[in-house]
């Protein structure tokens, strides 16, 4: 069953992939040019889950093959959710 405990939706990895895509759409809104580590790290994680969806059983090994990449969309969540903070919660312009 979809539904058992092994193989449950990870909804903690379900809002770090929504925090990825919020990021690409952030980034490619604001029409802003991509560093070289970012350039990197979106070329890893689209090469290896790209690679893994097209090649892989993922069932016979389970979600360690999905590991890898995790951290890397971890960090682009982390740098969303910084940027979406601030624009939901403008700088307070301190009084003199």
């Amino acid at each position: 069953s979809l539904l058992s405990g092994s193989q449950a939706p990870r909804f903690r990895w379900m809002i770090m992939w929504a925090g990825y895509f919020a990021y690409l759409f952030l980034h490619i809104r604001d029409h802003k040019k991509w560093e070289m580590w970012e350039a990197a790290l979106i070329l890893y994680i689209i090469c290896y889950y790209g690679t893994l969806v097209m090649t892989t059983y993922v069932h016979n090994y389970g979600f360690r093959m999905l590991i890898p990449g995790i951290f890397f969309v971890l960090v682009f969540t982390f740098i969303a959710i910084d940027r979406l903070w601030t624009i939901a919660v403008p700088a307070r312009k301190e009084a003199v």
